[in-house]
């Protein structure tokens, strides 16, 4: 056999391992739903009007793929300590934005729900821009 077809067929197969252990990676990542975002959940019971406290919560990690812009993410922990609970909360069970009350809603602010890395921006329609197209 000869040598630079030895070490082309190495060097293939050493190519071919790493490419499939990057691949391998990325796979599992897509399955698990991604990296994991500490989010709210309720520990204690929680009564309607009845003020939500540090006591009443802690934290789960969860992947990505599962969390939504309505789950109160660990970081804006302080603007629900304090608020009053707009239903029942039972232990388990992940907080909401819709189950905290008003005041929680006016506190919130849009940047926090683009995720890190991706940017916001602005895209302005003419509202006109259909008629042009009909003759």
């Amino acid at each position: 056999m000869n040598r630079t077809t030895l070490l082309a067929g190495i060097s293939v197969a050493i190519l071919g391992g790493v490419l499939f252990s990057l691949h391998l990676r990325h796979f599992e990542a897509r399955v698990t739903g991604g990296e994991t975002i500490s989010v709210c959940v309720v520990t204690a019971p929680v009564e309607e009007g009845q003020a939500i406290t540090q006591a009443n919560l802690g934290f789960r990690d969860v992947p990505r793929f599962h969390v939504e812009d309505r789950h109160v993410r660990a970081g804006q922990l302080a603007q629900v300590l304090g608020v009053p609970a707009q239903r029942n909360l039972n232990p388990g069970y992940w907080l909401n934005w819709n189950d905290v009350g008003s005041e929680s809603s006016r506190k919130v602010e849009l940047s926090a729900s683009v995720a890190e890395g991706q940017r916001a921006f602005t895209v302005e329609l003419e509202s006109y821009s259909f008629g042009k197209m009909v003759a």
